[in-house]
Formats: C-alpha cells, structure tokens, sequence
C-alpha cells in the first residue's frame, strides 16, 4: 500500500534542490564554449601528476593567492562553479603555464579578452547559484521558506538583468567587475548575459511554476491573521465548517499570542488540537519533505563511515544512527562506566 492510499490528503513535491539544479544548466553556445575552454584548460593540468606539482611549483613563485585549481564533477552541475571562480583567480598564473608548457591553442583561447570576460560572467553566476544551492539544504526547513528562497532569487535575476541591459555595475559580480575593469566592457558579453538571465528566469518559472504566488491556505499557513474568510473554502470537515472555526480562532486573543512567539510549526502543532480543521491543511504543507537533503546527508554518512580502510564493513543501522544523530554522547559517564565494570571484574578474579 502506498502512503498516498494510506492518507488521501497527503502533499507531494519533488525535490526543491534538484529543481534548482535542474533549472540552473541551460547555457548558450558562447557561454558553453567558454564553460567547455576552461573546462579543457583545468583537465590538462589536474590530469597529470607532473603538470599538478609544476603548477603549484609556478602559482608559489608568482606568490599567487591559490596554489591549485579544482575539478568539477558532471553529476553535480553547480560544482563548476568552484571550479570557474578558482580558475578565474589564477587566469594570469594558468597563461604563463600554458606559456611554458608551449600550448599555444590553450593560451591563446585563455588570454583571449571575450573568453575572459564570459568566464568572469560565467564565475560569478554560479557562485549565486552554489549560495542559492546551499540556502536550500539543512535540517528543519519547509516548503514555504524553500520557496521564499526561489521567489527571492528569480527577483535578483531580473534585477541582474535590468542593470546589465542599462549598462549599470552590479556589485555583486566582483569577477565580472573587475575583469570589465581590466579589459573594458565589452557589448557582446551584456547581451549574452542579458540572454542568459532571460533563459534562466524562464527555466526558474518552468521548473517552479507558480512559486511568486501563494495559494491561500499557504497564505493562511504563513499569517493566518493576514487571510480573510472568504479566501478558505466553504467545506465542512466532521460535520463543522471550516470558516467558522477559521474565525474563533482569529478572534481568540491566546491564539493571537502564541503566533507571535512560536515558529510555524510550533504554532500549527498547538492549533491542531483546538482548531483542527482550519490546522489540517498547514500541518499538511509543513509535513512536506521539500527536498532530498536528509537522504543526501545519510548518504554522505555511509561513504565516511565506510573508508577504503574499512571497506569489508558492513554498515549497519546502528553506525548510521551513531553517525546521524545529533544527541552528543557522554563520553565520560560510558568510560566511568566502563572502569567501574573494569575494577569489578578484577576483583572478583583475585578473589
């Protein structure tokens, strides 16, 4: 049996972050080819041993601020963006490389001033998405502040958007910033990134369909004292109405009182028995598990308890709840414990 036969009023959603990640990858040709060229560079000198010592050996010399650069992974797309950011930083360290290794093509593809300016561009938007993607993970989060998230940013798009177009300088886009200051700003790359923002406000609206708006009973969820009567369904719920149950409970002062002071799902959780009807949609909503973190988490778990050095270790249920948990043990009642068993076992065998 399903959980959705087993409770007809369930809500479901798929997960928040995979949207986002989902939403976050288109990217036109220049920008992909630029994303393919840094891509490219970052390959040949992490990809062998020697060009990796050699590399640091360089960035060391030039007294650079990193020593290394990083890969990224395909599964997890927003992970290029550590990758473009620390290639951007040592942009000046990776030509005289490429210099010295005589890999004309390479340094000529990175020192070009539109390849540049893209990456700057192409650096600073997913460093926005990488913070976006970290918004969403953590423990104890619902549905409505997940989505306030997404709102927020999908407003920062089109301001981004706005201030590019009018040739403005956005402040939060240092790479870009500095990268127009040292080669000049180039049109060509404004209006890719205008194209670009258009793209993505439209993938965030396809993927979050919906998500500038509330629905009542979430603007009911969010401030009940904000929502009028004749926004919530005239429907009876175990022979009572829903409406009026809805207006004892704005009208009642402890109720009023308890809002301010308690988070929402304290709040609902105390309304469920005094007002269950108007309570059973926001549980609903505030029950939902808006995102994969948790089972993420639980993953990351199993590849830390289960090393290399431990790889015959079957992990069980236990070590994971050991691993998981988020209730310190103490330690030193176990070993006093332990010491106490320890002392008695060795007097009992002299004796």
């Amino acid at each position: 049996m399903t959980l959705i036969q087993k409770n007809p009023n369930v809500i479901g959603t798929n997960c928040i972050i995979h949207r986002e990640d989902l939403a976050a990858r288109p990217v036109s040709q220049p920008l992909k080819e630029a994303l393919d060229c840094a891509i490219k560079v970052v390959n040949y000198i992490k990809a062998s041993a020697l060009n990796t010592r050699l590399f640091r050996k360089l960035c060391q010399d030039m007294d650079a601020e990193y020593d290394s650069l990083l890969f990224h992974t395909s599964v997890c797309w927003l992970s290029k963006g550590n990758m473009l950011i620390r290639l951007a930083r040592l942009l000046p360290e990776v030509i005289e490389f490429l210099k010295i290794q005589h890999k004309q093509e390479l340094k000529t593809d990175i020192a070009d001033i539109m390849f540049q300016n893209r990456l700057a561009f192409l650096a600073d938007i997913f460093s926005h998405f990488n913070e976006l993607n970290s918004n969403l993970q953590g423990v104890g989060t619902n549905i409505l502040g997940l989505r306030d998230e997404i709102d927020a940013f999908i407003a920062k798009l089109k301001l981004w958007k706005t201030k590019i177009q009018s040739g403005q300088r956005v402040a939060v886009f240092p790479m870009m910033n500095k990268m127009n200051e040292t080669n000049g700003k180039t049109s060509i790359v404004q209006s890719e990134a205008v194209d670009h923002f258009n793209s993505l406000i439209e993938e965030f609206h396809r993927y979050f369909p919906g998500v500038e708006q509330d629905t009542p009973m979430m603007a009911l969820t969010r401030n009940p004292f904000r929502v009028t009567v004749e926004d919530l369904p005239n429907e009876q719920n175990k022979g009572e109405g829903i409406q009026e149950d809805f207006l004892d409970m704005i009208q009642d002062s402890i109720v009023k009182a308890s809002f301010e002071d308690e988070s929402f799902e304290k709040f609902w959780g105390m309304m469920e028995k005094a007002y269950p009807n108007v309570a059973e949609t926001p549980l609903a909503l505030l029950n939902v598990f808006p995102s994969t973190y948790l089972c993420q988490s639980v993953f990351s778990s199993v590849v830390a308890v289960k090393t290399k050095a431990r790889n015959t270790l079957s992990v069980l249920d236990s070590d994971l709840l050991c691993a998981i948990s988020k209730i310190a043990p103490h330690v030193s009642s176990i070993v006093d414990k332990k010491t106490r068993e320890k002392i008695s076992l060795i007097v009992l065998y002299k004796r």
